[in-house]
């Protein structure tokens, strides 16, 4: 501060001592002006001092007061960080107090999770573990079933051939009429039974959905009055009224399946004959006509049994049910009739409907839906014929195999009225053994059988006998099979029971003839109406004038030659002419079978067309 103050001073002095440069002064004046100067000098120094020392008490001042207040400054300075300084560490001990309960709570929620996770993992390993286990059962109870079902109608089919095939060998030899009557209603009887076994292998495709229908022309009134015909026996037999009433004209023909609406009225025509004790059993049938392409047939049931409880027909109707448990110990039965009465009625696009009263009777009143047929279809008017055997088959030597006695006597009886050889054994190895000793131009093939069974004997036989034409015989579900038909090297197929029509057909295919059985009708004809494509009167002739066969074979024809058709878009978009010759080849016969001849003659021309691809029209 002194510092500053001086040099302040002396610039002032500096500022004021000007000496003229020319100016020429006495020496005393010279003197007198420096004693004047000194003086001034002197008192200005001792200002000077004084002043620099009055300065410096208040630099001194100054520097207190400074000083004091930069302590003042320094130390609030220092109690704010102190305070700040609190502040934060009691905000980071906060902090981490919740950051250690985020981290705990962190910790106990993975801990959590991870635990979730494998009592999750663990759980479902286990539910894995246990479906796995429950799959492979049903898969055994599904085999089992299978199993079951299959030797459950080969049990019930063998006797049933042996009636059947019987039947309809008594049927051929004269009689009298009461006989022949009474052998009528054992033989229709006897396919009843056959469609009831059917009913068992079709009853797990009712379950899973996949029960399908036909849909062929049939007489509504032929299948009723055959129904009335089977069940007037069991009306007298238990002393009650049986009658069936047609309330208004029924169409001639409608589209549709006659098995399942058979099946579906004789179902109801059991219930009813079983619950009544007295009294009568009617069926009243009507047509109603929603449009001129549609009939609704109406068909009612009734009867005057025991009745139903009417807090009970709200579940008559489900699987297993029947009015009470005393029903089933006194009257049997599984409860099923009704829940696949439904089903086939609803799976027709139909509806049923139940009305009762206790001890009074019940009725059960079926609507269901019909096209009209547009044609007519050619109906015996009777099915019991003498079949002539053709030439073919005069001379030719049989091999019979089969563990039944009820078949091979059956077989026994139709090849002795043949007249041909034949030799019957009962098990695979016998079948063998002949097969080596003799060359047989037909060998029947039993599938179930102790030795050997049919596909191994089979196999074994063609080894040294290459020529033999084997058949396999079976009672059993024979559609999941036909794999093992083919790889077995057997010709042909019979489905147990059988008629002596199919016998022959089969044995004339297995021959590779081209004849067909010719069958010659008692007091009989046929209503025929022949047609531009295919020639009713040779379908009937080729089929013995069956009906039910008949119209197997129409539905045959046409899925194969639907196939077929399938099969030569196929081969035409992959230009393969070789597959599109074998194709046609192989659906040529069936059409001239049915007497189809314009197609026929397409195919045969589509046949030679081999090895010109260029003249194959465009599909």
């Amino acid at each position: 501060m002194s510092d500053i103050f001086g040099r302040q001073l002396e610039k002032k002095e500096e500022d004021e001592v000007k000496v003229p440069e020319e100016v020429t002064l006495a020496k005393d004046e010279v003197q007198q002006e420096v004693a004047k100067l000194e003086k001034s000098l002197t008192d200005r120094s001792a200002q000077r001092a004084e002043t620099e020392s009055v300065l410096l008490k208040r630099n001194n001042d100054l520097t207190s007061r400074l000083q004091f207040l930069i302590l003042k400054l320094e130390q609030r300075e220092t109690e704010s960080l102190l305070v700040k300084s609190l502040e934060a560490e009691s905000l980071a001990q906060q902090t981490y107090r919740w950051l250690a309960i985020f981290c705990a709570a962190a910790v106990l929620f993975l801990i959590l999770v991870l635990f979730t996770i494998i009592n999750y993992n663990r759980k479902a390993s286990e539910s894995q573990r246990i479906l796995h286990l429950a799959k492979m059962e049903a898969e055994k109870l599904v085999k089992a079933k299978e199993l079951f079902t299959a030797n459950v109608s080969h049990e019930l089919r063998t006797p049933m051939n042996a009636i059947y095939g019987l039947t309809e060998q008594l049927m051929q030899q004269p009689m009298e009429p009461t006989l022949k009557e009474q052998l009528s209603v054992i033989k229709k009887s006897a396919e009843y039974l056959n469609k009831v076994v059917n009913d068992i292998l079709d009853f797990s495709k009712i379950e899973a959905g996949k029960m399908s229908l036909e849909n062929i022309p049939f007489s509504v009134r032929k299948i009723l009055e055959e129904i009335c015909m089977l069940n007037q026996v069991i009306a007298d037999q238990k002393h009650l009224n049986f009658k069936c009433t047609y309330i208004n004209p029924l169409p001639e023909y409608v589209m549709g399946d006659p098995t399942r609406l058979q099946q579906v009225i004789l179902n109801l025509l059991n219930n009813a004959f079983k619950f009544t004790g007295q009294g009568e059993v009617t069926i009243e049938v009507s047509a109603t006509y929603p449009n001129p392409s549609t009939a609704l047939i109406e068909i009612a049931v009734s009867d005057t049994g025991i009745g139903i409880a009417p807090e009970k027909l709200s579940n008559i109707f489900d699987d297993y049910s029947q009015a009470d448990q005393s029903t089933t110990r006194r009257y049997g039965g599984t409860g099923l009739g009704l829940s696949i009465i439904k089903r086939l009625v609803e799976l027709m696009n139909g509806s049923i409907s139940v009305k009762s009263i206790m001890q009074a009777g019940t009725t059960f009143t079926c609507s269901i839906p019909f096209s009209i047929a547009n044609t007519h279809v050619p109906l015996p008017e009777n099915e019991f014929e003498v079949i002539n055997i053709p030439d073919e088959l005069k001379n030719i030597s049989v091999l019979v195999a089969d563990d039944e006695e009820y078949n091979r006597m059956l077989l026994s009886a139709i090849f002795k009225k043949w007249g041909i050889f034949f030799r019957c054994v009962s098990n695979g190895k016998e079948v063998v053994q002949y097969a080596r000793e003799k060359q047989y131009d037909i060998i029947l093939m039993d599938i179930q059988m102790p030795e050997i069974n049919g596909y191994e004997a089979s196999r074994e036989i063609l080894l040294h006998r290459p020529k033999s034409g084997i058949i396999a015989l079976t009672a059993g579900n024979y559609t999941n099979e036909i794999e093992k038909f083919k790889l077995s090297g057997m010709k042909g197929l019979l489905l147990k029971p059988f008629s002596e029509k199919e016998l022959i057909n089969t044995m004339l295919e297995t021959l590779n003839k081209n004849t067909v059985p010719h069958s010659t009708r008692i007091n009989t004809s046929l209503i025929a109406e022949n047609n531009d494509n295919i020639n009713l009167d040779e379908l009937y002739r080729v089929s013995g004038g069956d009906e039910k066969f008949a119209e197997e074979m129409l539905q045959l024809f046409l899925k194969s030659t639907s196939e077929g058709i399938t099969k030569l878009k196929q081969f035409y978009e992959a230009k393969d002419w070789n597959s599109i010759a074998d194709t046609a080849h192989k659906m040529a016969p069936p059409c001239r079978h049915l007497g189809a001849m314009n197609l026929y003659r397409n195919l045969k021309e589509l046949e030679k067309q081999e090895n010109h691809p260029e003249n194959i029209p465009e599909c």
